[in-house]
């Protein structure tokens, strides 16, 4: 395990293993969304481009995140955050998905 610095200054432990994805914690999701709710820039960057919006703030994503984020786009946090929450939960369904389902 590699312990490292994240954009917030917290410790985050990860895998050193390069075969293996290191997948981001639900804590640092809920920092991010955090984040978005208290600062507007930051939320409407999210909502159009929100793989480069997150890794411009130090986060690192796997491929199968950016995509989750990539599918996730929105133009509220609430319904990015149902968004991202269905594709990282069903991300090896959702890869090839370009948005969640609708909320009828």
């Amino acid at each position: 395990m590699v312990t490292q610095q994240g954009p917030t200054g917290k410790m985050h432990e990860g895998n050193s293993s390069p075969e293996k994805e290191q997948n981001m914690s639900w804590q640092i999701i809920n920092e991010i969304l955090g984040l978005a709710a208290t600062d507007e820039q930051f939320a409407q960057e999210l909502f159009t481009d929100p793989v480069d919006t997150v890794m411009k703030r130090g986060y690192h994503l796997t491929p199968t995140e950016q995509e989750a984020f990539r599918c996730s786009t929105s133009e509220t946090l609430d319904k990015f955050s149902q968004n991202l929450l269905y594709h990282l939960s069903y991300k090896s369904e959702s890869l090839g998905k370009k948005s969640a389902p609708s909320s009828e």
